[in-house]
């Protein structure tokens, strides 16, 4: 605080003072603690839906990828084809994205939303699980460990 005193100029006035309080205090934005904590909660709630779409487009990346086609045109096939390669990578890219969000928004609520963050966190760590286990047992098959 400053105040207008023997160590205060003389040609400062009460404005100069007031002005450079406000200056010398500055605050964070000025949101209401509800407005901030809805925000916060709806981010959460996102994270959460995230985390459970995470699933969906991993699921349909998988099918897309590994689905038979069976059609008598070479040329209908090879198109149908590229569309199933074109659709995995976008549900593969949906797929990350929505991991590397889900993981953010987890940790950005934690403070406001603990279960709805613990939520997110453990259905990413379950995916990412999940994928690991693929990741493993496919090449234990492959090195003709595993039967």
């Amino acid at each position: 605080m400053i105040r207008k005193g023997v160590d205060t100029p003389p040609n400062k006035t009460r404005y100069d003072i007031r002005h450079l309080n406000r200056l010398f205090n500055v605050t964070g934005h000025d949101y209401p603690v509800n407005e901030l904590t809805s925000r916060v909660s709806a981010l959460a709630s996102l994270g959460v839906v995230l985390s459970l779409l995470l699933w969906v487009f991993a699921y349909f990346s998988f099918v897309y990828a590994f689905g038979d086609v069976m059609h008598p045109d070479r040329e209908e096939l090879l198109r149908i084809v590229n569309q199933r390669t074109y659709l995995t990578m976008v549900f593969s890219i949906l797929t990350v994205a929505s991991l590397l969000l889900a993981i953010w928004l987890s940790g950005y609520t934690l403070a406001v939303a603990k279960v709805r963050a613990l939520v997110t966190a453990l259905s990413c760590a379950a995916f990412v699980a999940v994928l690991l286990w693929i990741y493993i047992v496919d090449n234990l098959r492959a090195a003709g460990t595993l039967h």
